[in-house]
Formats: C-alpha cells, structure tokens, sequence
C-alpha cells in the first residue's frame, strides 16, 4: 500500500510533474509537426490536396511553407502553453506576460542592446550566417518586398511565443519549485533548439538564455526579452540579406 507521505509529497509534486510532460509533449509536437514537410503524410492520408499542392508546386511554396513553421510556433510555444495556464487557474501575468519594463532595468536591456547589435553586424558578413538567414530564402529576383515584410512581421511575432515558452511558461513554472535555479534549467532545451544553426549562435543561446531569465525574473516580465530578440533577428535577416543581394 502507498503510504500517506509518499501520497503527500506526489501531490505536492504533481504541478512539477505536469509542466514536465506538457514542456515536452509541446517540445515533441513543435518537433515533428512545426514543418510543413512533417505534415505531407498526414495531408496525403486525408486527401487534402489543395494545401499539399500548395506547399509542393505553388510558385511561392517555400513562402508558404515558412509562413506554416510561424504558425507551428504560434501554436506550440504560445497558444497552447497560455491554454494550459488559464485552465491551471493561474493568471498570464504569473508567468511573465506583462508588457512593462521596470525603470531600474532599462539601462541594462539598453546595454545588452549595445553590446549586442555590434556582433550581429559582423556576423552578417559571414557567409555562414548569410546561408542561414532569413529562414524565408528571400531573393529579390524573385519575391517582391512584400513578401519580405510579412515574414519579417511573422518572423518577429515569432519571437513572442519563444520567449513566452521558454522564458514565461517554463521559467516561470520551474521558479515556484527550484527558485532562481530554474534558469539554468529552461537554458537547456532552449540552447538545444539552437542545434543546427551556426556554432556562434548555438554558444550564445547559452548566455542569451541566462541572461534573459534572470532578466525575466527580476522584472516578472518577459517583455524586455521580446524586444531584444526582435531587435537581433530583424537585424540580422535585414543586413543578411543586404550583404548577399546589395
């Protein structure tokens, strides 16, 4: 028979559990389901050939394919971790949703800024970062600018939703247990969605992500860092671009 402790201490820990198995059903679902060519065989299957012969002979198919990986991080990152805290009873402003900067820490975002966007336009020299950004292989031979506007609205409202995972939902979830040590532990998976991507950045997630969480949490808002990131990819898919075609 379980005894009373050990039922007192799993119902204590189920909330910690809880987040653990929805951080990785999300983590898994944005993985196998977040590109548009994971969902070919699911699309096939139900005969939905409108949509699959738009993501496969449409003139803009690679558009339509990226502006699918945006709504993959809409859903996963943002949508479904805000339903899960509503339907826990907590408030979004619990987990950093709060569009405030607290006056304290304006000079410190605006020095991670400075220091910052230097980096970024030597890294968009490279031709590493260059064959890596925008993830909408923009070619002004090809799409009109239109089409590079609204990615790159698609592209920073993305932004929103990582930071809303990693640095609210998670973070937030992690401090009510382990306390400031749950930055350390939301820089792991956040380092790992940087795999991939050049070896710089990949480091710099590292430090990125610690920096941001504790941001995060002093300020109980995860708005600072939305900005930031904004301020990097935009920056950085902008001179990219720039270097390559100009």
């Amino acid at each position: 028979m379980i005894n009373a402790s050990f039922k007192q201490k799993l119902k204590a820990e189920k909330p910690i559990i809880a987040l653990t198995i929805v951080v990785c059903m999300l983590l898994i679902a944005k993985d196998y389901f977040g590109s548009a060519f994971q969902i070919f065989p699911i699309l096939e299957f139900i005969n939905f050939n409108t949509l699959l012969n738009t993501f496969t002979y449409s003139p803009n198919a690679h558009f339509y394919k990226q502006l699918y990986w945006l709504f993959g991080c809409y859903l996963f990152y943002l949508i479904l971790p805000m339903c899960y805290v509503t339907l826990s009873n907590n408030k979004l402003s619990e987990v950093g949703w709060k569009l405030t900067i607290p006056k304290k820490h304006l000079s410190i975002y605006v020095c991670l800024g400075l220091i910052i966007v230097p980096v970024i336009i030597i890294a968009a020299t490279t031709e590493k970062f260059q064959n890596t950004y925008p993830f909408f292989k923009f070619n002004p031979l090809i799409h009109s600018w239109q089409h590079f506007a609204i990615w790159e609205t698609g592209y920073m409202l993305q932004f929103v939703a990582v930071e809303f995972f990693f640095r609210g939902f998670l973070l937030f979830g992690l401090a009510r247990f382990i306390g400031p040590y749950a930055v350390y532990v939301a820089v792991i998976p956040y380092c790992m969605i940087h795999f991939g991507k050049p070896l710089p950045e990949t480091i710099g997630a590292i430090i990125a992500g610690i920096v941001l969480g504790k941001m995060a949490l002093a300020s109980k808002s995860i708005f600072p860092g939305i900005l930031i990131h904004c301020l990097v990819g935009c920056l950085m898919d902008c001179l990219s671009t720039y270097h390559k075609y100009y």
